[in-house]
């Protein structure tokens, strides 16, 4: 077995000392391809994350959101830039120098002439967020780095403070945002819905994806993933994979129930009706 930790103090101390009580262990012929680091966030704990990463075949894609406004831009203004654009009017040597000097006059230009968007506070499982949450933690965070820092009694008790707000910020935020949630759900509202926003609130972590692969190794697609699921229930589900004698007895269970509902209730013909449609081939509408 192989310790993968990097030397980095994984637990802060109420003094501002670093203990080192959280470790990585794998085999060893898995150790090569992994690597161990701490983040350099507590979120409310006394235990920094440790962040461990597996060297993989899987490629995982993210959509990259947008942040510039196009619908406000001044192309007149981005024109101008790019003509008088000291990168572009350099005698290019390379074509990987022509690239880069391509590049970074485009990136000039947008950033002169296109505004951004304004950035939403968006915590992907925490609806309650707010502006405060975010002040809290930065407060919190500086005053982290400063005991680190400089280990006296004064930044001790600073960071406990800081602290302290923070989880009272964050214990408000979540109260306010399930008050208001509460006060806006209705006698049908949607029960996946409020069961997500708790799960959310409490800061539970939605199902992970897993990915499937072929016989050689390679990822199977959602598509082909669901055909060969429903192709292999087919086949599962067909007559071919019943016993002769499950067959034969069939018809008879289905015709003894239908009698023994006649029997016990005379006000169930309708619904012998539709058991009977039921229990029916399938047949192609003409």
């Amino acid at each position: 077995m192989v310790v993968l930790n990097n030397g980095k103090g994984t637990r802060l101390n109420y003094n501002g000392t670093l203990s080192h009580l959280d470790i990585v262990i794998s085999t060893s012929n898995l150790s090569f391809k992994i690597e161990c680091d701490v983040l350099e966030d507590l979120w409310g704990s006394d235990h920094y994350p440790l962040k461990i990463t597996y060297d993989s075949c899987i490629t995982k894609t993210s959509e990259i959101n947008n942040n510039y406004n196009y619908k406000k831009a001044n192309w007149d203004l981005f024109q101008n830039y790019l003509i008088n654009d000291p990168f572009l009017l350099e005698h290019n040597i390379s074509v990987e120098k022509g690239y880069n000097n391509l590049v970074a006059a485009f990136k000039e230009a947008r950033d002169k002439s296109i505004p951004k968007k304004r950035q939403k506070i968006n915590h992907k499982y925490s609806p309650f967020w707010t502006q405060k949450c975010s002040e809290a933690k930065k407060l919190k965070k500086q005053a982290e780095k400063i005991l680190r820092k400089e280990n006296i009694l004064i930044n001790q008790i600073q960071y406990k403070k800081y602290k302290a707000n923070f989880k009272r910020v964050l214990a408000k935020a979540k109260q306010d945002y399930w008050n208001i949630f509460c006060s806006r759900l209705k006698q049908k509202s949607n029960t996946k819905v409020v069961w997500d926003v708790i799960n959310k609130i409490k800061g539970k972590m939605p199902s992970s994806k897993y990915f499937f692969k072929n016989e050689v190794g390679n990822l199977i697609e959602d598509n082909d993933l669901a055909q060969m699921f429903a192709l292999n229930f087919q086949n599962l589900s067909s007559d071919d994979k019943i016993s002769e004698e499950s067959k034969e007895n069939r018809p008879k269970i289905i015709i003894s129930f239908l009698e023994n509902i006649k029997r016990n209730t005379a006000q169930n013909e309708e619904l012998s009706v539709d058991i009977r449609l039921i229990n029916e081939p399938f047949k192609k509408k003409s």
